[in-house]
């Protein structure tokens, strides 16, 4: 499940990294910038489901949640960091914002972008 999840992290970034660098125009950029945001609510969408479908009250349940928790972080920063060394190319100005997310009885903070400048 892990695997299958980083893997289709690994194939959507790549994705959006390659429209960011075909794409010349601030509609263009600000567009694959909503689509980023879009892969990071879809990544704590699975995130949430893969947390549900844990027995709460299994031994190392924690640890797991934890784990689903801190791989939808590093995979979200990822994807932000990317997009925002790509705008910079094009003049842009993105930053990260953070965003609660709670798995189970874990809190976590996402990072999606938000157009500064262009």
């Amino acid at each position: 499940m892990k695997r299958r999840f980083s893997a289709l992290i690994l194939f959507v970034s790549l994705l959006l990294i390659s429209q960011v660098a075909l794409s010349v125009h601030l509609h263009d950029v600000t567009a694959v910038v909503e689509t980023a945001n879009a892969i990071t609510e879809a990544m704590i969408e699975n995130a949430t489901f893969a947390v549900l479908k844990l027995n709460g009250n299994a031994k190392g349940c924690n640890t797991a949640i934890n784990a689903i928790g801190e791989s939808l972080v590093l995979k979200a920063s990822q994807v932000s960091h990317s997009m925002i060394r790509i705008c910079e190319r094009y003049g842009m100005v993105v930053e990260c914002f953070h965003v609660k997310v709670v798995l189970s009885n874990q809190i976590f903070l996402v990072d999606p972008l938000r157009v500064i400048d262009d």
